[in-house]
């Protein structure tokens, strides 16, 4: 149950149900690799909807999938003036079946295992709506969704190799670990998209502990990216400013070429 929050360390619930000693999460689970809000929302409605649902199929001897399952209730959400996700249907249906609401049954074959979920001993509490159902949304998602529908132009593929380096760098620093638990693929493309200048700004990227390891050494490798950029841009506008001058003399003396014509 405690790998379902999004509020709390995944790698510190997956120590804790193993009775593991307890290690800095170092940013490496998605929960503290990105900083999000996280609200509660009440989707008692939507699981009386699934739970429905179930029953109707069960009544015609039908069976689905989780996938199948949250597909279906696609159509079901319209009815209820609020649509879920996708991500956050799967998350409510894999919620209902920790808490029993719903249940798995397995059909072994000869070349495969099917998972189809079906109606748990507590169903008809939430029924009866003597239970209600919460479900925790994160914000990450949409901050996801902004980085892909980034433009990905090729400046930003020079810092991102940049930064890739720099994350080999560090890691062989701190005594070899991997690469990625230093900055994410994902990090690094948001850090080259969004550019932070300051510790508060990267922090809502790579999460605390990995700001205060190293922030500096991100963020100077962004201001020189940053600075060699502007540099650039200074030194384009230059050449387009004297081009712009030679066309200026070129027309002018035309100019005076006509008019020395005229005269003659």
């Amino acid at each position: 149950f405690l790998l379902q929050s999004k509020r709390q360390c995944r790698r510190t619930a997956f120590f804790r149900h193993f009775s593991e000693p307890l290690q800095d999460c170092n940013g490496m689970c998605d929960n503290c690799a990105f900083s999000s809000e996280v609200k509660e929302v009440d989707v008692t409605r939507h699981a009386q909807l699934m739970v429905s649902l179930l029953q109707d199929m069960q009544e015609n001897d039908q069976r689905l999938t989780m996938l199948q399952l949250v597909d279906k209730m696609k159509v079901k959400h319209k009815e209820l003036g609020s649509e879920l996700k996708r991500e956050e249907s799967e998350q409510l249906v894999i919620q209902l079946i920790v808490h029993r609401i719903l249940k798995e049954e397995f059909q072994h074959t000869a070349y495969a295992t099917n998972a189809y979920v079906t109606v748990g001993p507590f169903a008809n509490q939430v029924l009866q709506g003597r239970k209600s159902v919460h479900l925790e949304i994160s914000s990450r998602e949409k901050n996801m969704a902004g980085l892909k529908s980034a433009k990905h132009s090729p400046s930003s593929s020079i810092l991102e190799f940049k930064l890739d380096e720099l994350r080999k760098e560090l890691s062989s620093i701190q005594g070899g670990i991997f690469p990625h638990s230093i900055l994410s693929t994902q990090q690094i493309g948001m850090i080259s998209s969004q550019k932070p200048n300051s510790m508060k700004q990267l922090e809502k990227i790579i999460g605390k502990l990995k700001t205060e390891k190293y922030g500096s050494r991100i963020l100077e490798q962004v201001e020189k990216y940053s600075n060699s950029v502007q540099t650039n841009e200074v030194k384009e506008e230059q050449g387009s400013q004297n081009r712009a001058n030679k066309r200026l003399k070129t027309k002018k003396a035309l100019v005076l070429i006509e008019s020395s014509d005229d005269e003659a």
